[in-house]
């Protein structure tokens, strides 16, 4: 004669403090480093005269002479059949795409104010009508006066980044990052010496545009002395009909804009962490004890969690078989992380969901700022 399941035996107390990530290590070490604007690109499509004979020159592939340093410019093809002028002006590269009339620059959005391709701090995003104004400042220099006609954005690197003062804390952090799936997105992972994961690339299944990038800042700008730098950065490119002016877009909510399609890794009922297998049973102990899942469930996310970690994915002969266990571990906030030692988990979730929140706290800020609530 069959029981009723009885619920799972409560673990001693002592052992609960393992699984709260309140506790973790990672709290003391790592800082919020900076959140702004990276690049940024605007497009102008003319319609006064000035425009379409800047239109023409580009056409034509002439010489652009540049009235303040006197130094003149030749143009070179770019991608998408685009034409370029060969070196930045004013810290930006200007270009044209002939066949839809379109004159666009881009850059960082640094270095377009301080006229200078020197500057790679991220930028407030309330200076983006700042950033367009030395757009037409640099079409100025070449002999064009388009100052009347406005721009629009087409494409806006958000980024925002964390420094940690322990090198094995911020690899922990990659490693993790390495191990997300994100709803809708392929994930590419660039390995550098050392087996040090440099950068993670989620892209569009189908065109491989990247949508998100996550990478080592401090091995891309050589920086040394301020531990681990990790940059997440969102790219966001607006299609024709969506591209608004820099006025509409700094005062847009770019906090929802960063997050974008991380909402499922940095929001949601429960933090996302990654763990090694021992800290990964542990968290599915918990989640039984707190009943969030049946006992039942828990023994067999207990057996495909020993599967992973000794076998690998290639136990399963069928992909979607082992996207369907990893996607049930993930709903319940765990992903595994076989290569990780420490047996603390990363707290991802929390991490992004800081990241997340500079961007508001910014906008906030500037609100304030602009209204003069903040001064009492």
């Amino acid at each position: 004669m069959k029981t009723a399941p009885q619920a799972a035996p409560a673990r001693p107390r002592g052992r609960q403090k393992e699984t709260r990530l309140c506790d973790t290590r990672f709290k003391d070490s790592f800082c919020l480093h900076q959140s702004g604007v990276d690049s940024i690109s605007y497009a102008l499509r003319p319609r006064c005269d000035e425009g379409h004979r800047a239109l023409s020159r580009f056409r034509s592939r002439s010489e652009f002479l540049n009235f303040e340093t006197g130094e003149y410019h030749r143009t070179t093809n770019g991608p998408s059949g685009s034409v370029l002028i060969d070196k930045p002006i004013n810290g930006m590269r200007l270009g044209c795409f002939p066949g839809t009339e379109l004159i666009f620059a881009e850059g960082r959005l640094g270095a377009m104010l301080a006229r200078s391709g020197d500057e790679h701090r991220l930028m407030n995003a309330s200076l983006l009508p700042t950033g367009e104004a030395r757009f037409h400042e640099a079409l100025g220099l070449l002999g064009f006066e388009l100052e009347p006609e406005l721009a629009r954005v087409r494409r806006l690197d958000l980024a925002a980044e964390l420094r940690f003062t322990k090198t094995a804390d911020g690899t922990s952090f990659m490693r993790a990052l390495a191990s997300l799936d994100v709803p809708g997105l392929k994930r590419d992972v660039w390995i550098g010496k050392g087996g040090v994961i440099e950068t993670v690339y989620f892209r569009t299944p189908k065109r491989g545009q990247v949508r998100l990038r996550v990478y080592r800042k401090d091995l891309e700008a050589k920086i040394k002395g301020q531990g681990v730098i990790v940059r997440v950065e969102r790219q966001v490119r607006y299609p024709k009909a969506q591209q608004q002016t820099s006025e509409r877009v700094s005062g847009s909510d770019l906090s929802a804009l960063f997050e974008g399609r991380l909402e499922v890794l940095a929001r949601g009922s429960g933090s996302v962490v990654v763990s090694n297998l021992s800290g990964a049973q542990e968290m599915i102990l918990k989640r039984c004890e707190e009943q969030a899942i049946t006992p039942r469930k828990a023994e067999r996310m207990l057996g495909t969690l020993t599967l992973l970690d000794h076998f690998g994915r290639e136990w399963w002969d069928k992909a979607y078989t082992v996207a369907r266990r990893e996607r049930e571990l993930q709903e319940l906030g765990i992903v595994l992380d076989t290569e990780r030692q420490e047996r603390e988990p990363v707290p991802v979730g929390e991490l992004l969901t800081l990241l997340v929140e500079s961007f508001r706290d910014t906008e906030e800020s500037e609100a304030e700022r602009l209204t003069g609530s903040g001064d009492k």
